[in-house]
């Protein structure tokens, strides 16, 4: 798992996000932090704990997002961090569901043919088509084929290990041309949970948004 500061000015509140999976900084570090500082953990190869406590910060917010809802959860049930407010979008606490997250047989199949041609198409799927896609490739950084299928694997193993958490969300915010944890799954899950704040966007969520100021005070 990494963890990195890509966001630090001496601002009182800070963001803690986390990322989708196979993703690196790229997908978020266009949006303007004004007023925030922006913590990012990613790669959720090996779930660990966040040694961060964030004691000098006035307000601590916590924006995650598709399978970054999970490992959030996870992770947070075992901190004690005094989070103010926490975000998922496009994502739920159960990324391998039929009802209630992605159809086993589509993760599966994503795992097994992860290549050079599949992850080109599940890119168009995500962004909302091949046009946005080709016009925003750039937002989906660096990471080569190999360690994003190592982690899904990973992810997939420890979908059965880990206990359940008892870390509450806010906000859900669900974006009604997901086709990814499609918005019916999605309100499936959260609907008697928390908030729920339907969006007109792709899986993708960042092309959106302009600032992490909106995704905040939606």
């Amino acid at each position: 798992m990494n963890k990195q500061w890509i966001k630090r000015r001496n601002n009182p509140k800070v963001i803690i996000f986390f990322n989708g999976w196979g993703m690196d900084n790229a997908a978020i570090c266009h949006l303007d932090t004004t007023g925030y500082e922006l913590y990012v953990l990613n790669d959720y190869s090996k779930l660990g704990l966040i040694e961060e406590t964030f004691s000098g910060y006035r307000e601590i917010y916590v924006v995650a997002w598709s399978l970054g809802v999970w490992a959030a959860m996870c992770i947070l049930s075992k901190c004690t961090i005094p989070v103010k407010k926490a975000i998922a979008i496009n994502g739920t606490a159960k990324p391998m569901d039929v009802t209630k997250g992605i159809n086993p047989i589509i993760f599966k199949g994503t795992l097994e043919g992860w290549d050079e041609k599949n992850r080109e198409r599940f890119l168009m799927r995500i962004i909302g088509g091949k046009k946005t896609y080709l016009e925003n490739r750039q937002k989906f950084g660096k990471r080569t084929i190999e360690s994003q299928k190592a982690e899904l694997e990973a992810i997939s193993m420890q979908l059965a290990e880990i206990e359940k958490s008892d870390f509450v969300f806010d906000q859900a915010m669900i974006g009604t041309a997901d086709a990814i944890f499609t918005p019916e799954n999605q309100l499936n899950y959260w609907s008697s949970k928390t908030q729920c704040i339907t969006i007109d966007m792709p899986h993708y969520p960042f092309l959106h948004f302009t600032s992490c100021h909106e995704i905040i005070n939606q």
